[in-house]
C-alpha cells in the first residue's frame, strides 16, 4: 500500500559521510550540494518518491541550517544512479568532504522534472524563498536532529492490514484486534520514532477509527473497563495533529465521550485520559464548546469536582482547567453558575495550603483561572461573593509565599480576581473626553454637504442668467486640496478605474517642480520660505499655492498681495471659537479662491537659527507662537529646543524589573481598594484652569484659534530660587504643569507622602489613548524619591514591564552639561517600574451583564538631584512640531553652505487647524531624467516621536558631504513629508487626529476636509505613478512600536497575502521587497530582521504601506518601526535606544538605499559575519568610484535567503 509521501514519510532521518560527487552544483549552477554515498541512497524507502524536498540539515556538530534537497536521477544530466544531493542554506567557509552530515526532510515541494536550461534548473531547484514554511512542523530544528541514525518508519504490512480489517469488519471483536495492532506498534516505535509514527496514524485517520470503537464499545459488553481510558488516550496523542480533528469531534466525538463519562464518573481509575479528551475538547475554538453546552458537558465535569469521596488533585486540575477553557464562551460560563462551579472553585482556593507543594501551584493556578472567568464575564460575580470569594482572595493575597518566583504568576491571577469581584473607583475626573475639543465630524460633514448643494444650486441660477463665471479665464486655480470641493475624487475610486489625465491628479504637478527646470544648478535653493517651489535668481517667481480656504499663512518677509475672486459657495472652512464653558465648537465660514503672487524683500530674513545648528530660545519662541492649537499653551517647554545637542553620555542600560515590587504594588492597590489608606488631595488640574481661562471669553469672537506669545522662564526661576536660597519645605507639594506642546496631564492627584497618581489627557474626539505623558514638575526637594503613577492607562501590557525607563530632562543639569562642556540631553531614569491594574474603573463603558472595564498604572519612582529644580517627564524624547519648523530652518541654512545641493520645502496642504504640512524635496542640482523616487512619511501617530528622530536623522545624512549621501542625492530624488498629522502631535494626542480618527487606517479613501495631509499624501504618489514615468522606487511610513524591542520593517508579500488572487496580479520576486531590510541588518546596529514581517493581513488593508503597495504597485512599500526602549539583540542588545541612535539610524537607513540596484535587490554579497555598517571604500575618489564598484548586481547568497525567509513568519504588525 503506497501513501503521499508528503503526508506519510515525512520527516524522514538520515545521516552518513559526505562524498564528492559530480561538481555541477557549483560549476554549472552556482549553487554549492553535498552528496550521500550510495549506502545512505539505496536506504531510502521504495516509496519514497524522486523530487525536490525541504528541511534542516547540521554539519558535524556544528549548528543547524536549513536545506534544500534534490532526490532522483536528474532527467536534464541523464544520471543512471539515483543520488541524494543537499544543499544546506548557510555560507561556509570551506568544504567538508569526510564530515558527518545529519539531514531531517521535513516536506515536500514538487516532483523530478526536466528543464530545457542549466539557469531555470537552479533557480527552481534551489530558489529558497519558494520553499514553504520550514517551522510548519518541526519548530527551528534544534530539537529534532537528535539522533538521525534511526530505522526508517515503515509499518509492517501484517498491522497495516490488520488495522484496515479492524474498520471494514462488522464484528465487536475488532475492537480488540485493532486494540492488539495498536499496541503492537506502540511498542515497535517509541522514542524518536514515536512522532513520525503518529503522522503515519494520523494519515490512515486512526482518530475516526477511534470513535467508531467507541460507538460500538457502547453496546459491548465484553470489553475490559480499561478500553475506553486506552482509546481516549490516542485521541489526546493523535488529535492535537490531526487537522479534521474539531469536525470529527463535533460530528460524534464529544457525544460518546460524554456517555463514556457517565458511565466511570465515580471512578477514579483510568479517569485521566477521559480528562485530558475533554480539555482537547474545550481548546477547540468555535466548533466543539457548542456541542458541549448541548450536551451537557459543563455539567458532567461539575459532579467531576462534586463527587463524594477524595479526587486526587491531578483529577481536579484538570476538570478546573477545562472549565476554565469552556468558560471562554458566555452560554458555558452561564451553565457554570447554575451547576455551582463558583461555590465550588473558591472552596478549592480556601484549602490550597493542605495540598503537596507538587501539586499546590497547578491546583491554585486552575481554581483562579475558573474564577477569573466567571468574574470577568459580570455573570459569575455575585455567587463568588455569596461564597465567600472576596474574604479567600484577599487572605490569600496576604499569605501567598514570596519565595519561590513561582507564586508570583497566582499573585497577579488573584490580584486580578480581587478587582472584578471588589467595587473599583471611577477615575477622579470630570469626563471620560477632555476640556477641549475641536469639532464634530459628523457636523462638519453635514455643514459642507449642505453647502455643496448650496452651491449647485447657485451655479444653476448663474447658468440661466448667462453670468456663469469661467475660473479659466480669471486666472483662478481650478483644483484644490483644501477640502471645500465635495466632487467624487480620484482617491475614492478603485486603481483600476483611474482617470490618467484626471485635473486633480494633474494638480499635483506643482510639487515637482525638479521636473519641469531644465537645470537646477540655475536655482537658488530654499531661498523662499513655505509655499514656494524654487525661487530663481532674480528671487522672483509666481507662487503656486494651494490654500485651505479661509486660513492665512505666515510667509515670514513675504510681500502677499491677493487678487479677490468671486466667492464659491462650495469652498468651506471650519473656524474654531471657545465658548464659556472650555469647550471649542465649529464656525464654519465662506472664503474665496485665490490666485498668490509673492515678492521677496531685499531685507534678509532674521538670523535666527545659528550655523552650528543649535536653536536659540528666542527663534524657538517665535515659531511656537505661530502653531495654532486647541489647547491653551502658556509657555514653550525648555527641553524642546536644546534636545538635539552633543553629549557624550553613553548607552543607557535597560532596567531589571524587581519581582518584590511589582508584588509590593499589587497587594498596595488591594489595600487601596478596601479602604483609604491617605487622604487625596489634588495638585494639579486642567479641567479648572480651562474654565478660568475662558470665563470671560466673548462666544462671538470668530477667531479661529488664539496666537499667543510664548516664551519659557525656567532659566530665570531656577536662577532667583538658587540666589534667594530657598529650600522647599519637607511636607510641600510638587507642582506641575503641561500647558505646552505634545503635553497632556490633565490632573495630578497626591495619595501618598511622595507619591501622586497622575492622569492624562485623551485624545481629542475620544476617550480614549492614555500611554503617552509629557509634564512638568518643580519643587521637589534634592536626593528625595518620589513615585508617579501614571493611572488611566488602557493598554494590557506595556515596555514597562520589560526594561524601559520613562526619559527625563533636568534644567539644572543641562545647565551644569553647558557650563562643563559635556552637554545634557534627555536621559533614562526610574527605579520600582512596574505596569499593573489599578484601583480605577471605567465605569461609562458598562454594559449590562458586563464586568467593569479597569485601568492600568504605570508606576516609577524618581529621585531628583537639585531642588529648585525644573524637570519634564515624558514616555519617550519629545519632537514637537515648532521642533520640525526649526530645523526646516537649520537644513536651508546648511543647503545653502553645500553646493550641488537642491532642497526645496513647500506646503503640501494645511492640516484640520490650519498649520502647513511641509513637503521637502531632496536631491542633486544637476539635471537628470534617470532619478528614481523615494518617498518617506512620518508622525501619522502623535504619540511615536522617536519616527521624526528617525526622519531628521535621514534628513541630516542626505545633506551631508559623504560620498555615499552626494551619490544618493545624484541617483534619487527624496520626497520626504516629515509630519502627517501635525495637529495630532502639537495638542500632545496619543494616536488620532483632531477629529478623534486613526489617520493610519483612512489611506484607501481619504477625505480632503478629515483627512487633508493623507489626501495630499496619496495624490503626491498617484502623480508620481500615474503621470510620469518614474514610479516610486521605495515608500516608507515611518513608527513607533510599543510592544517590540529594536527597529524592524514591515512590508507585502504576495505569498503572505489574506487576498489569495494577490499571487497573481502583484509582484513575486521576493527579493523586491526582501532585499531592504536584508540590507539594514547588515547596516544597522538597532535592526532586528527576525522581527520583520511581510504578512498583509485584512484588517491592515487601509494602512499606507498595503495601500501603496495594492493601489500603486509598489513592491517596497514598508512599514518601519521603531521601539519606544531598546534592543534585545544585535549591539545595543541590553540597552535602551536613545536620539543618537534613532538618528544612527535613519543614516543607516539612508545607507541600505544605496545598497540597492534598480530593481531592489542588495548590490553587495552579503554575508552573516559582516560588521553592520558599509564597506571599507577608498573614499577620497569620490562617490563616482562608490557607485561603480556597487554598480553590477551580486547575487545575495544563501545566507540572504535565509534571513529572507526567516522575515516572513515573524510577529504580526502591532498597530502601524
Amino acid at each position: 500500500m503506497v501513501f503521499d509521501v508528503s503526508a506519510t514519510m515525512t520527516p524522514y532521518f538520515t545521516s552518513g559521510e559526505v562524498v564528492k560527487g559530480f561538481g555541477r552544483g557549483s560549476k554549472d549552477l552556482g549553487i554549492p550540494t553535498a552528496n550521500f554515498p550510495d549506502t545512505v541512497v539505496d536506504g531510502l524507502p521504495e516509496n519514497f518518491g524522486t523530487g525536490v524536498y525541504y528541511g534542516w540539515a547540521q554539519v558535524g556538530g556544528s549548528d543547524v541550517h536549513k536545506m534544500v534537497m534534490s532526490i532522483g536521477w536528474n532527467p536534464y544530466y541523464k544520471n543512471t544512479k539515483k543520488s541524494m544531493e543537499t544543499h544546506v542554506i548557510h555560507q561556509f567557509k570551506e568544504d567538508f568532504y569526510g564530515s558527518i552530515l545529519k539531514v531531517v526532510i521535513t516536506g515536500f515541494i514538487r516532483g523530478e522534472r526536466d528543464f530545457k536550461s542549466l539557469g531555470y534548473q537552479g533557480v527552481i531547484i534551489f530558489d529558497p524563498p519558494s520553499v514553504p514554511e520550514w517551522n510548519c512542523f518541526c519548530g527551528d530544528g534544534t530539537g529534532i536532529i537528535v539522533n538521525p541514525e534511526q530505522e526508517e518508519i515503515e509499518l509492517d504490512f501484517d498491522e497495516n492490514e490488520s488495522l484496515k480489517w479492524c474498520r471494514n469488519s462488522e464484528s465487536d471483536c475488532r475492537i480488540e484486534e485493532f486494540n492488539r495492532s495498536l499496541e503492537a506498534i506502540n511498542g515497535r516505535y517509541s522514542g524518536n520514532s514515536r512522532l513520525p509514527t503518529i503522522q503515519v496514524l494520523v494519515s490512515w485517520d486512526i482518530v475516526g477509527l477511534v470513535y467508531e470503537c467507541l460507538d460500538l464499545l457502547r453496546l459491548s459488553r465484553n470489553v475490559s473497563d480499561g478500553v475506553a481510558s486506552w482509546l481516549h488516550q490516542l485521541i489526546v496523542e493523535l488529535g492535537p495533529r490531526d487537522h479534521q480533528f474539531s469536525a470529527k469531534a463535533k460530528k460524534s466525538g464529544v457525544k460518546l465521550s460524554c456517555l463514556v463519562l457517565k458511565n466511570v464518573i465515580f471512578e477514579s481509575k483510568n479517569f485521566v485520559p477521559i480528562l485530558k479528551t475533554f480539555k482537547l475538547y474545550s481548546r477547540a475554538v468555535g466548533t466543539c464548546r457548542n456541542v458541549l453546552s448541548r450536551e451537557q458537558a459543563v455539567t458532567l465535569l461539575a459532579q467531576v469536582l462534586t463527587s463524594d469521596g477524595k479526587r486526587p488533585p491531578l483529577h481536579i486540575t484538570l476538570t478546573l482547567e477545562t472549565l476554565s477553557n469552556m468558560c471562554k464562551q458566555k452560554a458555558l460560563c452561564q451553565e457554570a453558575v447554575k451547576c455551582g462551579v463558583a461555590s465550588t472553585a473558591v472552596k478549592i482556593l480556601r484549602s490550597w495550603q493542605f495540598v503537596e507543594l507538587q501539586e499546590q501551584i497547578k491546583l491554585c493556578r486552575s481554581a483562579l483561572s475558573v474564577l477569573n472567568r466567571l468574574a470577568s464575564s459580570g455573570i459569575g460575580a455575585t455567587p463568588i461573593k455569596r461564597a465567600g470569594g472576596l474574604d479567600v482572595v484577599e487572605k490569600f493575597l496576604d499569605t501567598c509565599p514570596a519565595e519561590p518566583p513561582v507564586y508570583d504568576p497566582l499573585l497577579s491571577k488573584a490580584a486580578e480576581l480581587y478587582h472584578y469581584l471588589a467595587t473599583k473607583k471611577p477615575l477622579p475626573i470630570q469626563s471620560l473626553r477632555g476640556p477641549f475639543k475641536f469639532a464634530d465630524k459628523q457636523a462638519v460633514l453635514s455643514y459642507i454637504e449642505d453647502d455643496s448643494r448650496s452651491s449647485d444650486t447657485a451655479r444653476v441660477e448663474e447658468s440661466s442668467s448667462g453670468s456663469e463665471l469661467d475660473p479659466a479665464s480669471e486666472g483662478i486655480e481650478t483644483t484644490t486640496r483644501s477640502g471645500s470641493n465635495r466632487q467624487p475624487c480620484f482617491l475614492l475610486v478603485s486603481s483600476s478605474t483611474f482617470q490618467r489625465n484626471s485635473p486633480e491628479i494633474m494638480g499635483f504637478s506643482d510639487f515637482f517642480g525638479e521636473m519641469s527646470i531644465k537645470d537646477l544648478r540655475l536655482v537658488e535653493p530654499l531661498a523662499a520660505p513655505w509655499g514656494s517651489d524654487v525661487i530663481s535668481t532674480k528671487k522672483q517667481m509666481i507662487l503656486k499655492f494651494r490654500e485651505k480656504a479661509g486660513y492665512t499663512v505666515d510667509l515670514g518677509e513675504i510681500n502677499l498681495k491677493s487678487e479677490r475672486t468671486p466667492v464659491k459657495l462650495s469652498s468651506a472652512s471650519t473656524h474654531l471659537h471657545f465658548t464659556k464653558d472650555g469647550k471649542v465648537t465649529p464656525i464654519l465660514t465662506h472664503a474665496p479662491q485665490r490666485k498668490a503672487s509673492i515678492e521677496l524683500t531685499e531685507k534678509p530674513p532674521a538670523e535666527s537659527v545659528p550655523i552650528n545648528g543649535v536653536l536659540t530660545a528666542e527663534r524657538y519662541g517665535e515659531e511656537a507662537s505661530k502653531v495654532r492649537s486647541v489647547v491653551p499653551f502658556v509657555k514653550f517647554a525648555f527641553p524642546d529646543f536644546c534636545s538635539d545637542v552633543p553629549c557624550s553620555r553613553p548607552l543607557e542600560r535597560l532596567y531589571d524589573k524587581d519581582r518584590t515590587v511589582c508584588r509590593e504594588k499589587l497587594v498596595t492597590v488591594v489595600k487601596r481598594m478596601s479602604g483609604e489608606m491617605w487622604k487625596p488631595q489634588v495638585v494639579y488640574d486642567l479641567d479648572t484652569l480651562a474654565k478660568k481661562e475662558f470665563k470671560d471669553f466673548d462666544p462671538e469672537d470668530l477667531t479661529p484659534i488664539r496666537e499667543r506669545q510664548l516664551s519659557n522662564d525656567d532659566l530665570s526661576v531656577i536662577t532667583k530660587l538658587n540666589a534667594s536660597k530657598v529650600v522647599p519645605d519637607k511636607n510641600s507639594l510638587l507642582q506641575f504643569e503641561s500647558r505646552f506642546e505634545c503635553g497632556n496631564l490633565r490632573r495630578a492627584i497626591q495619595v501618598g507622602p511622595r507619591e501622586y497618581d497622575l492622569f492624562v489627557s485623551p485624545d481629542l474626539g475620544t476617550s480614549d489613548h492614555h500611554m503617552w505623558f509629557y509634564f512638568q514638575v518643580s519643587g521637589m526637594l534634592p536626593n528625595v524619591s518620589y513615585t508617579f503613577n501614571i493611572a488611566s492607562c488602557k493598554k494590557s501590557n506595556c515596555q514597562f514591564n520589560f526594561g524601559m525607563k520613562p526619559v527625563l530632562f533636568s534644567v539644572a543639569e543641562h545647565v551644569a552639561g553647558t557650563k562643563s562642556g559635556s552637554g545634557y540631553v534627555w536621559e533614562r531614569v526610574g527605579t520600582n517600574i512596574c505596569y499593573f491594574t489599578n484601583q480605577y474603573a471605567d465605569t461609562g463603558k458598562k454594559n449590562s451583564g458586563d464586568s467593569v472595564s479597569g485601568f492600568r498604572s504605570a508606576s516609577f519612582t524618581v529621585t531628583f538631584k537639585h531642588a529648585n529644580d525644573i524637570c519634564y517627564i515624558a514616555y519617550h524624547y519629545p519632537y514637537t512640531y515648532t521642533a520640525l519648523r526649526c530645523h526646516l530652518e537649520m537644513w536651508k541654512e546648511k543647503a545653502s553652505q553645500s553646493p550641488g545641493v537642491y532642497i526645496s520645502r513647500q506646503i503640501l496642504c494645511k492640516s484640520e487647524a490650519g498649520n502647513p504640512v511641509p513637503l521637502l524635496t531632496i536631491t542633486d542640482l544637476e539635471k537628470s531624467d534617470k532619478r528614481q523616487y523615494c518617498v518617506l512619511t512620518a508622525r501619522v501617530h502623535p504619540s511615536e516621536a522617536n519616527s521624526s528622530w528617525l526622519m531628521k536623522g535621514v534628513v541630516d545624512y542626505l545633506l551631508s558631504d559623504t560620498p555615499v549621501a552626494k551619490a544618493l542625492r545624484k541617483g534619487y530624488v527624496f520626497k520626504i513629508i516629515p509630519m502627517l498629522n501635525i495637529d495630532g502631535v502639537v495638542n500632545g494626542n496619543g494616536r488620532c487626529s483632531l477629529y478623534g480618527e486613526d489617520l493610519n487606517r483612512r489611506w484607501k479613501s481619504p477625505d480632503p476636509t478629515l483627512h487633508p495631509s493623507i489626501y495630499a499624501a496619496k495624490g503626491l504618489l498617484a502623480y508620481l505613478t500615474h503621470q510620469t514615468t518614474m514610479p516610486p522606487f521605495l515608500f516608507c511610513d515611518y513608527h513607533g512600536h510599543a510592544r517590540y524591542k529594536n527597529i524592524f520593517i514591515y512590508g507585502c508579500s504576495p505569498t503572505l497575502s489574506w487576498n489569495k488572487s494577490d499571487v497573481n496580479t502583484m509582484a513575486r520576486d521576493s527579493l523586491e521587497y526582501q532585499g531592504f531590510p536584508l540590507a539594514m541588518q547588515h547596516l544597522c546596529p538597532s535592526f532586528s530582521l527576525e522581527k520583520c514581517d511581510f504578512t498583509v493581513a485584512r484588517d491592515r488593508e487601509a494602512t499606507a504601506r498595503v495601500t501603496v503597495w495594492r493601489e500603486f504597485n509598489i513592491p517596497r512599500s514598508y512599514t518601519l518601526e521603531s521601539t519606544y526602549c531598546g534592543c534585545a539583540e544585535g549591539p545595543y542588545r541590553g540597552y535602551h535606544i536613545g536620539i543618537r541612535e534613532l538618528k544612527e539610524s535613519g543614516a543607516k537607513f539612508c545607507e541600505a538605499i544605496y545598497c540597492l540596484d534598480d530593481k531592489g535587490k542588495p548590490r553587495l554579497h552579503l554575508r552573516p559575519g559582516v560588521d553592520r555598517r558599509l564597506p571599507a571604500i577608498q573614499q577620497e575618489n569620490g562617490p563616482e568610484c562608490v557607485w561603480e564598484e556597487l554598480a553590477s548586481p551580486i547575487d545575495i547568497g544563501s545566507s540572504s535567503s535565509s534571513a529572507s525567509s526567516d522575515s516572513e513568519s515573524s510577529e504580526a504588525e502591532d498597530g502601524a
